[in-house]
């Protein structure tokens, strides 16, 4: 992902089937956060989801807790 034109954000994801960039702002300070989506090509089902933040100079990741009771991670 480019800001300004310098790369800030490379990230290689496997997308077997479906994925997608997203930018959505999840926390209300008007600055989106890219929201990247993929399906991991797993047996019993499921979608990987990475999610940065802008923060100073360049993008982060944000971690979540486990959902499902804890059979996965967002």
């Amino acid at each position: 992902m480019f800001y300004n034109d310098d790369l800030q954000l490379s990230v290689e994801e496997t997308v077997y089937m479906f994925g997608s960039v997203d930018l959505t702002d999840l926390d209300s300070d008007g600055i989106p956060e890219v929201v990247v989506q993929s399906f991991t090509g797993g047996a019993h089902c499921c979608m990987a989801i990475s999610t940065y933040t802008w923060q100073g100079e360049g993008f982060r990741p944000i971690y979540f807790d486990y959902l499902d009771g804890g059979g996965g991670a967002l």
